[in-house]
């Protein structure tokens, strides 16, 4: 018996097209890969108080930096930002929340490759998600009256 005749053996072709439809299809690849990564128990142990009490301690500086600037210099990014930098994006307000988001995202992808540099991109990221919410809805929103949290430059 060869093996194509075998019962459950592929062919070559229904190899290759099986390798064709992994390669087209890059977002269920790294769906895959990221759930994978999330279930290894290597993951679960970097996770936890490694990454959170470095992350609160980075999201303490960056939300007096934030604060020092807003209210010590007094520079609101709707009006010393947007002729600069609202020119470059569109009139789309970036928030540093929004580069945390990209940075988790990296992190997950590399997460294998780079395990001590992605740790720390994590707790980067994880500090300015929570400084820009912060800033935001704890701060701006009591003292001004106002969140801020214009999508658009005005």
């Amino acid at each position: 018996m060869t093996r194509e005749t075998l019962p459950g053996s592929r062919s070559d072709q229904e190899n290759l097209a099986r390798s064709r439809r992994r390669l087209t299809n890059p977002v269920r690849n790294s769906l895959r890969r990221l759930n994978a990564i999330a279930s290894r128990p290597s993951f679960h142990a970097r996770s936890g108080a490694a990454l959170l009490v470095p992350s609160i301690l980075l999201t303490i500086v960056v939300e007096s930096v934030t604060c020092f600037l807003r209210f010590g210099c007094r520079l609101q990014s709707t009006m010393h930002t947007a002729s600069t930098i609202g020119s470059l994006t569109c009139g789309i307000r970036i928030h540093h929340g929004y580069i945390g988001g990209v940075m988790m995202l990296a992190a997950c992808l590399l997460w294998d490759r780079f395990p001590l540099a992605t740790k720390w991109l994590l707790i980067a990221a994880l500090a300015l998600l929570l400084s820009d919410a912060i800033h935001h809805f704890l701060v701006l929103w009591p003292v001004t009256g106002s969140p801020q949290f214009d999508l658009v430059y005005p």
